[in-house]
């Protein structure tokens, strides 16, 4: 059975804030990951880089992005961001995570808020900040 003979109804979902018309991001379905075939888009923002099993997963990642970057980011957060957009893309690794002084949950909570994407390359997986992420950065004083 192919991707798109799996495709929903409803392929694309508009995401509203809780208790308002106001639209926040959109839910979309890709065929090519028949895992995680949904994507959540932040307006504003972007595509978020994790992928999501059901629509309802990605709606919700959607308004948690909202809801996460309606608020400062953490000293810590700052640090990592600072670290990233400074240095380039960072392997997606314990090590180089402990290198850059930084932890997973920081690195979570940037990807959440679509500050950072994941990428591969020659078959690692590298994170690099997003153009949102250089904005935050530099509103916050942390690039040069």
């Amino acid at each position: 059975m192919t991707a798109q003979s799996n495709r929903p109804s409803r392929p694309e979902r508009v995401v509203l804030r809780e208790g308002s018309p106001e639209i926040i991001g959109l839910v979309s379905w890709r065929g090519d990951n028949p895992a995680r075939p949904w994507r959540a888009y932040l307006l504003g923002i972007g595509y978020l880089s994790m992928r999501y099993a059901t629509p309802e997963q990605a709606t919700e990642a959607v308004r948690r992005g909202h809801r996460l970057n309606a608020r400062a980011l953490s000293a810590k957060q700052q640090a990592a961001l600072r670290h990233i957009v400074e240095n380039g893309p960072l392997p997606m690794t314990p090590s180089a995570y402990r290198a850059a002084g930084v932890t997973a949950h920081q690195i979570t909570a940037l990807l959440e808020r679509g500050m950072l994407r994941a990428f591969r390359k020659d078959g690692m997986v590298y994170l690099e900040a997003t153009e949102h992420g250089r904005r935050a950065a530099d509103r916050n004083g942390n690039i040069e």
